[in-house]
């Protein structure tokens, strides 16, 4: 037999707000009828279990006083008992339920309208009183301990853990847990931690991911309820709450740091009571800032195959072009693949466009997970992406100090990089970004067992390491260096456990290519407009080197019209032959280093253009030179916009973060490579010209 002890906070207050004002009769009416109606069903329960209920009531709830509160569940024979909380505790749910659940398990009040003290109870179950229970219609009970008695076979632990109510308001979210009674054991009498002390919001979501964490967490099988006032707080038709929503102390990094210390000591004490410790489950959440608005690329990542015991999984759509005709497809997948498959997928909506680092943390502040898998919308995963990701957090919790995996505290927090692929390049422009290694990063994992980072199309990173709002929200709105900027914070974060990042070359996604392949200059040189600020964000990886094409061609403008000034009107053809040397040298370099890459490429089948003999070679150094063009150009244009222009001529960044001393080195000799050339070529014009005089 199994003993369910519900919590119950009540009020009549209508909304938001103080001081509180008394509802009408009619409100009190309709609330006594929701309790009513909650009673039934809660009697409902099963011949071989018992069903107790502890309400909590605010202290100048006028309208419930006495019994009021009690009597629809003494009624139909449920013992029902009261806790009254006072300011400061009025509206701070989570305390109260702090309270309610020490009443039940610790010391259970002596029921009010009863002549005997409850059972101690089996299971604890969160509930609210606009709630109403939609199934079963009888035996509710069975089904849950059944549910239970499931996650234990399955590898749970055993008396422990979290069944969410199936909420017909939030589809998959946890929004009412039935707990095992030992948790307040486990916790020294606490159901939330003191980060919730002040909070009325987050406690449900808090439980279910303590558990997730170790395989413990699962949704009922047909418990099913409805929430009939609140609700879902994201929805515009959402009815307004009656407590003005507070969440727990720190707010997101305050809830994450909450769950790791509480992971640790609950590890601790199911060790110690069943003399084994829980196995590490490989638990992580999925981000995916939506722009495209395409339902195809969605669905496609919602259902990739899980691994086993990651049933907890979430997927967060941040959907960041609010006003796109296929929104309401999108929103849709929420429903439907919960309907279909149980997928936990939450889709948000922003209200105007803010751009790709401030949906990321939008989605970040939604997820619950230790580690968080951030995808990009247009990406094509391969099925096996998320085990491939599974079997890299096994294996780096296999590698954890002993005293970690004996129990105690999780093992530090690793950071990986994924695999992004391109198709076959098949324009000239594609392969331009293949042998200027542009898109070097986004392959990075297939070349090295660390990388200093990566890129948010596939990147999986800690969620206690990232802070806040890791995402520079003043990037550009389509992005541009906030990947590396919050790969590179991750070194300074706590003790630099997380970082370098471990490449996973087996959890693949495949990119496509921008703009199909054609010719998008103005997509890089955002990029690079973006980026640029990472030499000021990150001063200690900025080194100095000769100038780029562009920036020579911005001295010689720069220089030209005080030389022709000084020549008295002469010199503009000395200036103009000096940008053209410019430019000739810098195409000729940019040919020369890429035609290695380029037969590279070729051999491998990542560029598949047909020959075309010395006029392809020409045309191919003339592409890679102007891609290369864009994207310090771009910079360029970046810094003009900061005020920065002359200050960051010469100045470089270490896309490789310190890792590759080497990178350095070839940079600065392809620099002195260029300004010698355009010295030699220039000095050669002149030459020409002075003899030809």
């Amino acid at each position: 037999m199994a003993v369910f002890a519900i919590l119950l906070p009540v009020t009549s207050r209508p909304a938001a707000g103080a001081p509180y004002a008394p509802p009408g009769a009619a409100a009190v009416d309709a609330l006594v009828g929701r309790l009513d109606t909650l009673a039934a069903g809660l009697a409902a329960v099963g011949a071989d279990h018992t069903v107790t209920v502890t309400v909590g009531l605010d202290a100048d709830d006028g309208a419930l006083g006495g019994d009021a509160a009690l009597a629809p569940f003494a009624s139909v024979g449920l013992p029902a008992s009261r806790l009254t909380f006072a300011p400061p505790l009025t509206g701070r749910l989570c305390a109260m339920w702090n309270a309610l659940a020490a009443a039940a398990v610790e010391a259970p009040p002596l029921p009010a309208l009863a002549e005997v003290a409850p059972p101690p109870p089996t299971y604890l179950l969160l509930l609210g009183d606009d709630v109403v229970l939609r199934g079963p219609a009888a035996g509710w009970g069975d089904s849950l301990v059944a549910d239970f008695a499931a996650a234990a076979a399955a590898g749970a632990p055993r008396d422990a853990g979290v069944v969410a109510a199936v909420d017909e308001t939030f589809p998959g979210f946890p929004t009412f847990p039935v707990l095992h009674a030992s948790h307040v054991g486990a916790f020294g009498g606490r159901l939330l931690p003191p980060e919730f002390d002040g909070a009325n919001q987050g406690g449900d979501p808090y439980l279910w991911e303590l558990y997730a964490r170790l395989g413990a967490a699962t949704f009922a099988t047909d418990f099913t309820v409805a929430n009939t006032v609140g609700g879902n707080a994201v929805s515009a038709d959402a009815a307004p709450p009656r407590y003005a929503r507070r969440g727990p102390a720190g707010g997101r990094c305050g809830t994450v740091a909450a769950l790791d210390r509480d992971e640790a000591a609950l590890r601790s004490y199911l060790s110690a009571r069943d003399g084994v410790p829980p196995p590490p489950v490989p638990r992580m959440d999925v981000v995916v800032p939506c722009w495209r608005v395409d339902p195809a690329f969605i669905r496609r990542i919602c259902t990739l195959p899980l691994p086993p015991r990651a049933a907890a999984t979430t997927f967060i759509i941040i959907v960041d072009n609010p006003d796109h005709p296929r929104v309401p497809a999108v929103v849709a997948l929420e429903a439907e693949l919960w309907a279909t498959a149980r997928r936990r997928v939450r889709v948000r909506v922003n209200d105007r466009n803010v751009g790709v680092s401030a949906s990321r943390n939008r989605g970040l502040r939604e997820a619950t997970a230790p580690h968080v898998l951030f995808l990009d919308d247009d990406v094509i995963p391969d099925a096996g992406l998320l085990h491939a990701y599974a079997d890299a957090l096994a294996a780096s919790a296999a590698d954890a100090p002993p005293s970690a995996a004996r129990g105690g505290a999780p093992p530090p927090r690793r950071a990986f990089a994924g695999l992004v692929r391109f198709p076959p390049a098949t324009t000239a422009f594609a392969a331009a970004l293949v042998v200027t290694r542009l898109v070097y990063f986004f392959g990075a994992a297939a070349d090295s067992p660390t990388v200093p980072w990566g890129v948010t199309a596939n990147l999986l990173l800690p969620a206690a390491a990232l802070g806040e709002d890791p995402f520079d929200t003043d990037a550009p709105a389509g992005g541009g260096g906030e990947d590396v900027l919050v790969c590179a914070r991750l070194a300074s974060a706590a003790d630099g456990a997380a970082w370098p990042l471990l490449s996973v070359p087996a959890a693949v996604v495949v990119h496509p290519w921008w703009e199909g392949g054609r010719r998008c200059y103005r997509h890089f040189a955002g990029w690079s407009a973006g980026d640029g600020r990472l030499a000021d964000l990150l001063p200690a990886h900025t080194y100095r080197s000769l100038p780029n094409g562009p920036e020579l061609l911005l001295l010689v403008a720069a220089a030209a019209p005080v030389w022709v000034a000084a020549r008295g009107g002469g010199g503009v053809v000395e200036a103009l032959s000096a940008a053209a040397a410019v430019v000739a040298v810098d195409v000729a370099l940019a040919g020369a280093v890429t035609a290695r890459p380029r037969r590279a490429a070729v051999a491998d089948g990542r560029v598949r253009l047909p020959p075309s003999g010395w006029v392809g070679t020409v045309a191919a150094a003339v592409e890679a030179a102007a891609v290369l063009w864009a994207v310090d150009g771009g910079r360029l244009v970046g810094h003009v916009g900061r005020g920065r222009l002359w200050t960051h001529v010469g100045r470089r960044f270490d896309w490789w973060l310190g890792s590759l001393p080497a990178a350095v080195v070839a940079e600065r000799r392809r620099a002195a490579v260029l300004c010698g050339g355009v010295l030699a070529v220039w000095g050669g014009l002149a030459g020409a010209r002075w003899l030809w005089a």
